[in-house]
């Protein structure tokens, strides 16, 4: 008898454990901070002395810059749990009346409370706290800062971006001051949250020297997969930004490669037409990662569960080491009714650059992925070929046609600038002081 009760008051046990378990969910905080006032120091006092002048009031914190180390920013934090608590705390009344900055950490805010974010949210594995902060005050004041250099520099400490270490994310107001769309807002928080949800580990030196990427380079897989994997979310949420993506991952795109011998330069005669390049070089792309994808996901749609296949292979495989080739094979593997379709739309992609040995690597040996390469160069490579390569196209063109395959369309694709202001930028690109090694830490 007694170890029956034994037994039940274990069983009865594990049976809470589970059901708290499963009860139990990461949570998703958002906090408003008003950039209050910008402390500095100067001929007759020290930064330090400044600070220590400062009489803070509730829920104000002063936080130093990352850029500037003689410069620091009284602020004030609020956590916010609705649209109009956030929008008081700006100080005005309704949306309308708002800044362009201000209206996308707004749209940033309402894009958190969506049903796809919540959905999101199950498969955190820590909490996210999201910053939002707001400068508005010292954005275009040219009394404060007639040179201009403070912006610069609060644009770099506020630039939106998570971080692997904590798991939180930083909006930035400065960043869409010149940004006509607020609806950027809410694009940016779902590329920075999904950053959040994935565990792949960052490696040293994988978006170059100068620890930036931008849509249109070449970096490494690793950045390429990550990257692509964030961009792939604001895809599902926003059909402007599978235009801006998709028109990136074409044949006559021009790539940039950071210079190997100057950080942070990229030289005209380091760029290199998408079609030119090998698949290596593709899959080290954001944007056609970004793009396979979303591809992928437009051909096959939802599983019986009512889950995005690509997402569900994606939180299957999640770990430190993750990365595209092991996604796609979890997606085969779970859906292989979608094999086929899957095998050309990463030819079609990747501009039939793969060999076969490239390929079967890619997807795993099946006897499905074994009888598509043995029919592939005859069969779906070669109807690109016939497709993509018409009589107007040059010689030169018909003869790397074997190595060059993809959409035909027209060569309207401009290199994408650089400078920090333009919003094909990443939205990742944040310059250290120095301090650290890595973009996500904080």
């Amino acid at each position: 008898m007694k170890n029956i009760k034994f037994l039940f008051v274990i069983l009865f046990m594990f049976a809470l454990f589970f059901s708290s378990t499963k009860a139990f969910a990461f949570e998703l905080e958002l906090y408003y901070d008003k950039v209050e006032e910008l402390l500095q120091g100067n001929a007759n006092s020290s930064l330090e002395d400044v600070i220590n002048s400062i009489s803070l009031g509730p829920d104000e914190v002063i936080v130093r810059s990352k850029v500037d180390h003689n410069m620091a920013y009284k602020i004030k934090e609020v956590k916010i749990t609705s649209e109009e608590q956030l929008i008081k705390e700006m100080g005005e009344d309704s949306y309308k009346d708002l800044t362009n900055s201000q209206k996308a950490l707004v749209c940033a805010y309402r894009a958190s409370m969506q049903p796809s974010v919540e959905e999101r949210k199950s498969h955190a594995y820590r909490d996210c706290k999201v910053n939002l902060y707001d400068t508005s005050d010292f954005e275009g004041n040219d009394d404060l800062d007639p040179t201009g250099l403070k912006q610069r520099i609060m644009d770099t400490d506020f630039w939106p971006g998570s971080f692997e270490k904590s798991g939180n994310v930083r909006m930035g107001s400065a960043h869409f001051r010149n940004e006509t769309n607020a609806e950027e807002g809410k694009s940016i928080f779902i590329h920075e949250y999904s950053h959040t949800l994935d565990k792949g580990s960052f490696i040293d030196g994988m978006y170059g020297t100068d620890k930036v990427h931008y849509l249109d380079e070449i970096t490494t897989e690793r950045a390429a997969f990550k990257e692509g994997w964030a961009e792939y979310n604001e895809m599902l949420e926003s059909k402007d930004k599978v235009k801006e993506y998709e028109k990136i991952a074409r044949k006559n795109q021009v790539l940039k490669v950071e210079s190997d011998t100057m950080a942070g330069f990229y030289l005209s005669k380091d760029n290199i037409k998408a079609k030119d390049t090998s698949a290596e070089q593709l899959l080290s792309n954001e944007c056609f990662m970004a793009t396979l994808l979303y591809r992928i996901h437009e051909k096959t749609g939802y599983n019986s569960k009512g889950e995005d296949k690509i997402s569900a292979a994606f939180y299957a495989t999640n770990n430190e080491d993750n990365n595209m080739s092991n996604v796609i094979k979890q997606f085969l593997k779970d859906n292989p009714e979608d094999a086929k379709v899957v095998y050309e739309v990463i030819d079609k992609t990747l501009l039939g650059k793969m060999t076969d040995k490239e390929f079967l690597d890619f997807v795993g040996e099946s006897e499905g992925s074994l009888e598509y390469v043995e029919n592939r160069k005859k069969g779906f490579l070669a109807k690109l070929k016939d497709k993509f390569f018409k009589k107007s196209d040059s010689k030169k063109d018909k003869e790397t046609a074997n190595n060059s395959v993809s959409e035909s369309i027209e060569d309207t694709t401009a290199t994408i600038p650089v400078e920090n202001e333009d919003v094909e930028v990443s939205v990742d690109k944040i310059q250290l002081n120095g301090d650290s090694s890595n973009p996500f830490d904080d």
